[in-house]
Protein backbone atom coordinates (compact mmCIF):
# COMPACT_ATOMS: atom_id res chain seq x y z
CA UNK A 1 0.00 0.00 0.00
CA UNK A 2 3.07 2.52 0.97
CA UNK A 3 4.54 1.73 -2.49
CA UNK A 4 1.35 2.60 -3.95
CA UNK A 5 0.89 5.79 -2.72
CA UNK A 6 4.80 6.87 -3.27
CA UNK A 7 3.95 5.89 -6.62
CA UNK A 8 1.08 7.90 -7.02
CA UNK A 9 2.79 11.18 -5.32
CA UNK A 10 5.88 10.27 -7.82
CA UNK A 11 4.02 10.13 -10.61
CA UNK A 12 2.26 13.91 -9.92
CA UNK A 13 -0.86 13.15 -10.35
CA UNK A 14 -3.59 15.91 -10.35
CA UNK A 15 -5.83 16.74 -7.31
CA UNK A 16 -8.64 17.93 -6.79
CA UNK A 17 -7.82 21.70 -7.78
CA UNK A 18 -8.62 21.40 -11.30
CA UNK A 19 -6.00 19.25 -13.44
CA UNK A 20 -3.11 21.14 -10.73
CA UNK A 21 -0.59 18.17 -9.14
CA UNK A 22 -0.17 19.49 -5.09
CA UNK A 23 2.93 20.60 -5.57
CA UNK A 24 1.70 22.76 -8.39
CA UNK A 25 -0.90 24.02 -6.24
CA UNK A 26 1.11 24.61 -3.56
CA UNK A 27 3.14 26.66 -5.95
CA UNK A 28 -0.02 28.45 -7.42
CA UNK A 29 -1.46 29.36 -3.65
CA UNK A 30 1.78 30.91 -2.98
CA UNK A 31 1.95 32.82 -6.23
CA UNK A 32 -1.87 34.43 -5.22
CA UNK A 33 -0.36 35.30 -1.60
CA UNK A 34 2.24 36.84 -2.90
CA UNK A 35 0.91 38.98 -5.62
CA UNK A 36 -1.79 40.19 -2.86
CA UNK A 37 1.20 41.18 -0.45
CA UNK A 38 3.00 42.89 -3.36
CA UNK A 39 0.18 45.01 -3.64
CA UNK A 40 -0.91 46.21 -0.68
CA UNK A 41 -1.40 50.26 0.04
CA UNK A 42 -1.02 51.22 3.74
CA UNK A 43 -1.60 47.30 4.72
CA UNK A 44 -4.79 47.25 2.74
CA UNK A 45 -5.41 45.18 -0.74
CA UNK A 46 -7.07 47.79 -3.06
CA UNK A 47 -9.40 47.02 -5.50
CA UNK A 48 -11.26 49.12 -8.10
CA UNK A 49 -15.06 48.60 -8.61
CA UNK A 50 -16.29 49.88 -12.18
CA UNK A 51 -20.06 48.92 -10.70
CA UNK A 52 -20.10 50.84 -7.32
CA UNK A 53 -17.13 53.38 -9.12
CA UNK A 54 -15.17 52.91 -5.60
CA UNK A 55 -11.90 51.13 -4.50
CA UNK A 56 -12.42 48.54 -1.73
CA UNK A 57 -9.55 48.81 0.62
CA UNK A 58 -9.37 44.82 1.82
CA UNK A 59 -7.41 42.43 4.14
CA UNK A 60 -7.22 38.78 2.68
CA UNK A 61 -9.30 36.28 5.01
CA UNK A 62 -8.99 33.16 3.32
CA UNK A 63 -7.85 31.64 0.04
CA UNK A 64 -10.07 28.79 -1.30
CA UNK A 65 -8.47 25.50 -2.21
CA UNK A 66 -9.84 25.12 -5.39
CA UNK A 67 -8.10 26.47 -9.03
CA UNK A 68 -10.58 26.59 -11.68
CA UNK A 69 -9.03 25.79 -15.20
CA UNK A 70 -10.64 28.59 -17.47
CA UNK A 71 -8.02 27.05 -20.26
CA UNK A 72 -5.04 25.74 -21.35
CA UNK A 73 -2.94 27.71 -18.92
CA UNK A 74 -5.71 30.14 -17.18
CA UNK A 75 -6.52 29.42 -13.70
CA UNK A 76 -9.11 31.05 -11.65
CA UNK A 77 -9.41 30.88 -8.14
CA UNK A 78 -11.44 32.60 -5.37
CA UNK A 79 -10.44 34.61 -2.13
CA UNK A 80 -12.70 35.54 0.68
CA UNK A 81 -11.72 39.07 1.70
CA UNK A 82 -12.81 41.80 4.55
CA UNK A 83 -13.17 45.54 4.41
CA UNK A 84 -10.39 46.98 6.23
CA UNK A 85 -12.16 49.76 7.96
CA UNK A 86 -15.56 48.53 7.95
CA UNK A 87 -17.80 45.08 7.67
CA UNK A 88 -18.57 44.07 4.10
CA UNK A 89 -17.06 40.72 2.99
CA UNK A 90 -16.04 40.39 -0.53
CA UNK A 91 -15.46 37.58 -2.40
CA UNK A 92 -12.37 37.83 -5.92
CA UNK A 93 -11.54 36.06 -8.12
CA UNK A 94 -7.96 35.78 -9.31
CA UNK A 95 -7.13 34.79 -13.10
CA UNK A 96 -3.39 33.89 -12.79
CA UNK A 97 -1.40 32.55 -15.72
CA UNK A 98 1.17 29.35 -15.98
CA UNK A 99 4.19 31.20 -16.49
CA UNK A 100 7.22 28.80 -17.23
CA UNK A 101 7.44 26.79 -14.33
CA UNK A 102 5.89 29.84 -12.19
CA UNK A 103 2.43 31.60 -12.12
CA UNK A 104 1.56 35.03 -12.72
CA UNK A 105 -1.63 36.95 -11.59
CA UNK A 106 -3.34 38.03 -14.58
CA UNK A 107 -6.63 40.34 -12.84
CA UNK A 108 -8.85 40.15 -9.54
CA UNK A 109 -12.23 40.43 -10.31
CA UNK A 110 -15.02 41.07 -7.42
CA UNK A 111 -17.94 38.58 -8.16
CA UNK A 112 -19.65 39.02 -4.51
CA UNK A 113 -20.21 41.59 -2.56
CA UNK A 114 -21.63 41.32 1.24
CA UNK A 115 -22.85 37.65 -0.08
CA UNK A 116 -24.59 38.87 -3.25
CA UNK A 117 -22.86 37.81 -6.27
CA UNK A 118 -22.28 39.96 -9.23
CA UNK A 119 -24.30 39.33 -12.32
CA UNK A 120 -21.72 36.41 -13.39
CA UNK A 121 -19.86 37.23 -17.19
CA UNK A 122 -18.13 34.18 -18.98
CA UNK A 123 -15.14 36.02 -20.81
CA UNK A 124 -14.57 35.89 -24.02
CA UNK A 125 -12.39 33.37 -25.66
CA UNK A 126 -10.31 36.07 -26.94
CA UNK A 127 -10.12 38.01 -23.78
CA UNK A 128 -8.75 34.81 -22.02
CA UNK A 129 -6.29 34.07 -25.21
CA UNK A 130 -4.51 37.79 -24.12
CA UNK A 131 -4.42 36.91 -20.66
CA UNK A 132 -2.90 33.52 -21.24
CA UNK A 133 -0.17 35.84 -23.72
CA UNK A 134 0.39 39.39 -22.08
CA UNK A 135 3.47 39.28 -20.54
CA UNK A 136 5.76 41.89 -18.40
CA UNK A 137 4.73 44.48 -16.60
CA UNK A 138 2.11 47.37 -17.92
CA UNK A 139 1.61 50.85 -17.52
CA UNK A 140 -0.78 53.56 -17.06
CA UNK A 141 0.22 56.57 -18.72
CA UNK A 142 -1.41 58.79 -16.10
CA UNK A 143 0.72 56.59 -13.18
CA UNK A 144 -2.48 55.48 -11.48
CA UNK A 145 -1.33 51.21 -12.18
CA UNK A 146 1.39 49.17 -12.84
CA UNK A 147 1.23 45.09 -12.82
CA UNK A 148 0.04 42.73 -15.39
CA UNK A 149 -1.82 43.05 -18.51
CA UNK A 150 -5.46 43.63 -17.22
CA UNK A 151 -8.25 41.55 -19.69
CA UNK A 152 -9.11 45.10 -21.97
CA UNK A 153 -5.50 46.20 -21.99
CA UNK A 154 -6.99 49.13 -19.89
CA UNK A 155 -6.02 51.08 -16.54
CA UNK A 156 -8.30 49.82 -13.76
CA UNK A 157 -8.66 53.37 -12.36
CA UNK A 158 -8.79 55.71 -14.92
CA UNK A 159 -9.50 53.74 -18.37
CA UNK A 160 -6.55 54.39 -20.43
CA UNK A 161 -4.81 51.81 -22.56
CA UNK A 162 -1.68 50.68 -20.45
CA UNK A 163 2.02 50.37 -22.09
CA UNK A 164 4.59 47.62 -21.63
CA UNK A 165 6.94 48.86 -19.30
CA UNK A 166 10.83 48.19 -21.17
Amino acid sequence: MTVVVALVLMAGWASSAGDLTPVEMKSFRQAVKAHVQEHLEEGAFVVRDEKLDKEWRLKLIRLHDEARPMSDKLYSVCADFKEVAGAAKLDVDFLVNRAGSGWEVRQAVIHMVGGKPRAAQAAPAASLKRLETAAGVFVCPMGDYSGPKTADGRCPKCGMNLVEKK
